[in-house]
């Protein structure tokens, strides 16, 4: 990938981040919809924390996310993500997430299956990321690569999310644990810092949706022979 083509995939995504911003909201969600006792509900995140480490020795990559959340009426919280949880608590007591469909049929998601009043909650979660992710002779090459041309190909591939309707903050903390030896970089479209070696945080903006992030972490001596 060119130097050109990296700087103006980055000012399209954030340009059309801006643009997505001006009508991203909770009042674009779709309808609620009964489930068990009551309605699934569509949520509105407000931000998404997660700790990130790709371990280079077992080739596995864990992450620990948290999510706050508005919840604009009684109900059960609707979000997605890809990845079978290990653990899910929300508001701190472990809860279930199972795969729903919306009433068309037309995608699937997740639903905590607690019913909530209004109001802030939080979601925590431990999970995997096995999608994009390659390790190999000591170093670990992955990205958020996302698609509009399938069903949940946005960033419920990596993380809990919500929908294109909600813009949110969204804060990772990187680490490539066991690559001492071999230095990573990172490219994103938010805010890098690299406080040592293969530990990086990145801020993106609040205004990003689910279909903004901009996210690879690679080796070093490959991201020299991009040009």
């Amino acid at each position: 990938m060119s130097t050109m083509f990296r700087t103006l995939l980055c000012s399209f995504l954030a340009s059309a981040s801006v643009l997505g911003s001006a009508w991203a909201g909770i009042e674009q969600a779709p309808p609620s919809f009964p489930h068990e006792t009551g309605n699934a509900v569509y949520v509105d995140f407000e931000s998404i924390e997660a700790r990130i480490v790709y371990d280079v020795a077992t080739k596995k990559t864990s992450v620990e996310s948290e999510v706050a959340f508005q919840m604009p009426a009684a109900g059960y919280p609707i979000f997605d993500l890809i990845e079978n949880p290990s653990e899910a608590l929300l508001d701190g007591t472990a809860v279930a997430t199972p795969v729903i469909q919306d009433p068309k049929k037309v995608t699937r998601f997740r639903v905590a299956d607690r019913l909530i009043q209004p109001g802030v909650h939080r979601m925590s979660f431990k999970h995997g990321i096995t999608r994009n992710v390659s390790y190999q002779n000591g170093a670990v090459a992955s990205a958020f690569w996302m698609s509009d041309l399938d069903d949940r190909q946005y960033l419920e591939q990596y993380l809990p999310a919500s929908f294109e309707y909600d813009s949110f903050s969204l804060k990772l903390n990187v680490e490539v644990r066991g690559a001492d030896a071999n230095p990573h970089v990172v490219r994103a479209n938010g805010t890098i810092r690299s406080p040592s070696r293969n530990v990086f945080e990145i801020e993106f903006p609040s205004f990003y949706t689910v279909s903004s992030v901009f996210f690879h972490v690679l080796p070093e001596t490959a991201a020299a022979t991009v040009k």
